[in-house]
């Protein structure tokens, strides 16, 4: 394929947190499944102290030949005042191409911003890792919101490294958003994203918070056992650990008994992951429940955003004193940056203890 390229200049002022922006720049193209590279050059004068996230960024979304979207592409640019800076990422899509779709996104956020420069190319294949851990799960897997330094596969990719400076390991994030056991399997996910990995060393799993909406902890249990035994078979030296929901601090920092709702689906993880993998369950099980309620117990109950009035992302306490008191404040089950870094220490712990690296 020949380079694609946006030259052209494109700014965005906003005076607010409820303006939003966004330019979408469409090609057409007939391309084989191969690696791209993406990159964007942007410039800012932010308000200082608006942290880095998802809503200063620039991404492609890639559409594939049977329909499905390849997204959470996201350059995220760095806060406050800065002249051009580049920004780069390696995507390699699993199947055929019919359009690509570069956009430069900008919301909840106070000053300027310009973009210029993008461009998707191709480039060589990634060699493989030493080592790679798959984390399969919805939308507290992703992460989305948060930049991807601060995701769970951001904090685990820099533990892993710091851990063995001398193997290249690889930490590839399979989560999506609003996303269910029975939809990985049935809507041809699986087969895109998961059995097109040339080798996986380490999959975690964590799904529920979807599945509750659609059936019940029987049915997913039962998918839960089609997963790891999909998995099973097409990568049969994998490690597989389950993962199960966190724990809220309910009635003191969050306003739904999610606890309740959810403990039926973390027994089924619970016990699936204690069958072993004879009897058709995990390697192990990280019971991200229990550390999560041992930890707020002990006074750390912080791992979920709050819902901000004006739909901003809050990340941290900067608004507890003044908005603490409204119930719709404390009612996002999403992780924060502490809950990330929670669950991405737990799995390096585990990886280390099983001596799976």
């Amino acid at each position: 394929m020949e380079e694609i390229t946006v030259p052209t200049v494109v700014e965005f002022a906003s005076a607010g947190l409820n303006h939003k922006h966004l330019r979408a720049f469409v090609f057409p193209v007939d391309l084989p499944a191969q690696p791209l590279r993406f990159s964007v050059e942007s410039r800012a004068q932010l308000a200082e102290g608006d942290g880095p996230d998802y809503q200063y960024s620039a991404y492609v979304d890639i559409y594939y030949a049977d329909g499905s979207v390849l997204s959470e592409t996201y350059l995220c640019f760095a806060p406050g005042r800065h002249d051009w800076q580049r920004l780069e990422m390696y995507l390699r899509p699993r199947l055929s191409i019919k359009r690509l779709v570069i956009y430069y996104f900008f919301e909840h956020k106070d000053g300027l911003v310009a973009y210029r420069n993008a461009r998707i190319a191709p480039c060589g294949l990634a060699p493989e890792p030493d080592c790679r851990i798959v984390l399969v799960g919805d939308s507290n897997t992703i992460t989305s919101y948060l930049h991807p330094s601060q995701r769970v596969d951001g904090v685990l990719q820099q533990r892993l490294a710091a851990s063995f400076p001398g193997k290249r390991i690889e930490v590839e994030n399979a989560g999506l958003g609003g996303e269910s056991i029975k939809g990985l399997l049935t809507r041809k996910r699986y087969e895109r994203d998961l059995q097109t990995l040339r080798c996986a060393n380490v999959f975690v799993i964590c799904y529920a918070g979807n599945d509750a909406n659609a059936y019940g902890p029987d049915e997913f249990g039962r998918q839960q056992r089609e997963l790891v035994r999909r998995l099973r078979s097409d990568f049969p030296a994998a490690k597989i650990i389950l993962q199960t929901t966190g724990y809220f601090d309910y009635p003191a920092h969050y306003s739904i008994d999610y606890n309740a709702r959810m403990q039926p689906y973390t027994q089924a993880t619970r016990q699936i992951a204690a069958d072993g993998p004879a009897a058709g369950g995990a390697d192990a099980l990280l019971d991200i429940y229990q550390i999560m309620q041992e930890r707020t117990a002990a006074g750390d109950w912080d791992f979920r955003y709050r819902v901000h009035p004006q739909w901003k992302l809050t990340l941290d306490a900067r608004h507890d004193a003044e908005l603490g008191q409204s119930p719709a404040y404390y009612t996002n089950p999403h992780y924060n940056p502490h809950g990330t870094r929670l669950i991405a220490d737990a799995i390096h712990d585990l990886v280390l203890q099983c001596g799976w690296i």
